[in-house]
């Protein structure tokens, strides 16, 4: 493989399974505090970490979904036969 390719290839990796990973990581930073904590900092830690993911679903899958919705109907019915809002 030539090194463009290799780098292309690199970036398409982290492009992909870059914020994924980030999570797994965050969460198991939370998971592992939570376990080992025996209060103060430690669950404050495995409080904030095991929140991010709830949050980033949160975002990505209800508040977004909801301002496209809304985006839409302001935009008028849509022309597509058959389409459901």
């Amino acid at each position: 493989m030539t090194h463009e390719k290799q780098a292309s290839a690199r970036q398409g990796f982290w492009h992909l399974w870059g914020w994924p990973l980030a999570l797994a990581f965050v969460t198991l930073t939370g998971l592992t505090a939570a376990l080992f904590s025996e209060g103060g900092f430690g669950d404050w830690l495995a409080s904030a970490c095991l929140a991010a993911p709830v949050l980033a679903c949160v975002w990505f899958g209800w508040l977004r979904r909801s301002k496209r919705r809304q985006t839409a109907a302001e935009d008028g019915p849509d022309p597509t036969p058959g389409a459901q809002p």
